[in-house]
């Protein structure tokens, strides 16, 4: 069964921003410490199992240049002048914290080299095996390179001598065992038939950004936020370090129980300690992994506040240098206030519609935003979010609060002897463990909740009713889960549901057939087609601005299998999201590299076009008069005649 890929906006509020390298000529890593064949220090010793012990290891090895003509930050050696000479790294035993739905170990061993004394490194076996409880084969190329493979052959490799990372398939590295939508028998088959473009090798060059990888007792020593963000990439399984400990975030309940930094009381007790300067290493460091994060694995956005054509011309160090020298000075600041204004202003320009946000913090970081917003540089970028989202806000209130039918949720409804029926979903959501509990015999099918189910029972019965009309009212719906939108589409398409995607770090495209349990036997086969065949309505599918994320890929892939879209152009959102945190632990969750696409591999991320456009009324409303996208008749007589033509 495929694994669930989250499409899901960041929460609304009125008026309020925000439900995912310094100067320098030359790279300053001028010397690469315990690296390749000239490694002749010894390997740290085994620490104890408390938080607070050390162990460190002296090396006589030969240095290797690493140079680079950007103007990303030196990190060399800050901070390191009472680093006892003789050591080039210190590991350190540090505590897990995690809750009990998490397989991992309580405490792992993190090592600080002395270049970077303030980043926190990790052995890359280490990591997989404690986080992922995965197993990776190790081989050894070019005597200056490690590979990491999986027994499918999906691999990524370190050169630790360039610093340079490769990969033919990164989104392979971020599937966990015990993710819940890997281990639930839900209404999609395993596949029915793939058809995939060749992937190309995607690479990241590190030294670009300033940011080293070291070899050690034949492994890669890599930082452990860039790890997180290699194997978070598409998931919202986040392994974060707040400068003191180590915190497992699972943001949308991947393995069965959300866990975000408020889900713990010490998170942000070092991140809220505005006293502490920030160590200029780790300033340099996390500004330099944003910049290479969002150069290096991110969908084609078309709604960037930056501009999408800037960033992808400049990059994000080139359009800050150019256009928002502020914002990096702000960022590469020691002061942690000014750096979390700075941080704030950087996500309102890299806002995309919903995707990409800082999630709220403690009291001091969400203090930061209203400071960043009298920052007479950044009032434009501010501005222009509260737009957006204002107009979003308007939307959803209005289709929530003021729809003339149906309440606020899930909803059916059919005036007795009208041809037309309306049936409306809030969200793209799978109840994973009412669906594996259906198929054991352990309780009914879900329906109310599970958008799927719901449509599914509404058809039976609109059936039932003698409807002709169906329209899928998606107007307050922000997005969810891929599966959701797998199993509605067999509706649409013959009982065969489909997810086509774009890799934009490997460069592929993805188009995944599945067979969808229609008739909830629990078997996938012909009988399935034939009862969605048997559901011959005139659909049409409702939407509006604030339909984002699968709301807008739903409609996208219905309009491309020829059914009809009504309302409003979508507001669009085509990647999905990942969750990281920086490598001094401020969480942001972000558009990623995998986007969601029709089956002809369009870039949706702009909104979807309608065939049947419907202004707001005139009539008294808090917000906007959403009368006339529920004038039944009319719309009813649209579809109706529509549909005739084809027929």
């Amino acid at each position: 069964m495929r694994k669930k890929i989250l499409l899901v906006p960041v929460a609304i509020s009125l008026l309020v921003v925000g439900c995912m390298p310094a100067n320098s000529a030359t790279s300053t890593f001028d010397s690469h410490f315990s690296r390749s064949d000239s490694f002749n220090g010894t390997p740290s010793s085994t620490s104890t199992s408390t938080s607070t012990s050390t162990s460190t290891s002296t090396s006589t090895s030969s240095s290797t240049s690493s140079s680079s003509s950007s103007s990303y930050s030196s990190s060399s050696a800050s901070n390191s002048s009472s680093w006892p000479s003789d050591k080039q790294y210190i590991d350190k035993q540090v505590n897990v914290n995690h809750k009990s739905h998490v397989k991992c170990p309580d405490s792992t061993t993190l090592r600080y080299y002395k270049d970077t004394p303030n980043v926190p490194y990790i052995s890359v076996d280490k990591y997989y095996k404690e986080f992922f409880r995965t197993e990776l084969e190790i081989v050894r190329e070019n005597n200056n390179t490690l590979r990491y493979s999986l027994p499918s052959g999906s691999y990524f490799a370190f050169d630790y001598t360039n610093d340079i990372f490769t990969s033919n398939d990164l989104v392979a590295f971020s599937n966990h065992p015990d993710f819940v939508s890997s281990t639930s028998k839900i209404f999609i088959q395993d596949k029915l038939n793939t058809t995939k473009s060749q992937p190309e090798i995607g690479t990241i060059n590190l030294a670009k950004y300033s940011i080293n990888v070291y070899f050690d007792d034949e492994d890669v020593y890599a930082p452990l936020t860039l790890l997180s963000s290699f194997s978070g990439s598409v998931a919202v399984y986040n392994i974060a370090y707040n400068g003191k400990e180590i915190f497992i975030l699972d943001w949308y309940e991947a393995m069965g129980e959300q866990t975000t930094p408020d889900s713990y009381d010490n998170y942000y007790t070092k991140i809220d300690d505005l006293s502490e300067a920030r160590p200029v290493d780790l300033a340099n460091y996390v500004y330099n992994e944003l910049c290479m994060s969002f150069d290096s694995y991110r969908g084609y956005t078309k709604q960037m506040v930056f501009g999408d054509e800037l960033f992808q011309t400049l990059g994000l160090d080139g359009l800050l240098e150019q256009h928002h020298p502020k914002i990096k000075q702000y960022l590469l600041s020691t002061d942690k206030d000014q750096y979390y204004q700075g941080l704030h202003a950087l996500f309102a320009g890299l806002y995309d519609g919903g995707h990409t946000y800082l999630p709220s913090g403690s009291d001091n970081y969400d203090m930061s935003k209203s400071k960043a917003s009298r920052v007479s540089e950044f009032t434009t970028l501010f501005n222009k979010v509260n737009n957006i989202q204002n107009k979003k806000a308007y939307a959803y209130y209005s289709f929530y609060y003021d729809r003339p039918i149906g309440g606020h949720s899930y909803y059916y409804y059919h005036p007795e002897g009208n041809p037309t029926a309306y049936i409306g979903f809030p969200q793209f959501h799978v109840d994973y463990e009412g669906w594996d509990d259906y198929y054991k015999g352990l309780g009914p099918a879900p329906t109310n909740g599970d958008s799927f189910g719901y449509v599914l029972s509404s058809f039976n019965k609109a059936k039932q009713e003698g409807v002709k009309n169906i329209v899928l009212d998606i107007c307050s719906n922000g997005g969810g889960d891929t599966c959701a939108n797998i199993g509605l589409l067999g509706l649409l398409n013959g009982g065969v549901g489909f997810d086509c995607s774009k890799d934009t770090f490997n460069k592929y495209d993805m188009v995944d057939e599945y067979i969808v349990d229609i008739n909830l036997d629990g078997k996938y086969d012909e009988q399935d087609k034939e009862a969605a065949k048997s559901f011959d309505f005139n659909i049409g599918v409702l939407t509006s601005n604030y339909s984002f994320s699968c709301a807008n890929l739903f409609p996208a892939c219905a309009k491309e299998l020829g059914y009809k879209i009504l309302g409003q152009k979508s507001g669009g959102g085509s990647c999905s999201i990942c969750s990281q945190t920086t490598a001094d632990g401020t969480p942001f969750i972000r558009s990623n590299f995998l986007m969601c696409s029709n089956r002809a591999g369009d870039n949706i991320d702009g909104g979807v076009p309608v065939d049947y456009p419907i202004e707001y009324g005139n009539g008294s409303s808090v917000f906007y008069d959403v009368r006339p996208f529920y004038d039944i008749d009319a719309i009813g007589l649209y579809l109706s005649n529509a549909y005739k033509k084809i027929k």
